[in-house]
């Protein structure tokens, strides 16, 4: 095997993933080893567990993260973004979550 940019991306996606799941995501790459589609693996709802009620706006961090962190799972190295473009949209879900979290808290009521 050769070692490249996009076997390094790829790696990025497992390390994404199992920080995320909270162990090595084994059977989600089963599932795409063999090609069947990633929707029919309910992620979400393995990554919602691990969160203590989450919001409506936390879920959807989430999925979008996991998003990213699939695409670098591509079958085709072809296929997968640069660390350059995961970086980018890292950052923008970093300052969309920075976000949330200003507007969560000046939102809360005062005990």
């Amino acid at each position: 095997m050769e070692l490249t940019a996009k076997s390094d991306v790829y790696s990025f996606g497992v390390l994404a993933l199992e920080v995320m799941v909270g162990k090595h995501p084994a059977v989600l790459l089963f599932f795409m080893l063999f090609h069947f589609k990633v929707e029919n693996f309910d992620l979400l709802n393995i990554l919602i567990q691990r969160l203590s009620t989450p919001t409506t706006k936390v879920e959807d961090e989430v999925t979008g993260i996991s998003k990213i962190a699939l695409s670098c799972l591509q079958h085709r190295p072809q296929s997968r973004p640069t660390m350059q473009e995961i970086s980018k949209e890292l950052a923008s879900k970093r300052e969309n979550a920075f976000q949330v979290w200003i507007f969560e808290r000046d939102t809360r009521p005062i005990a």
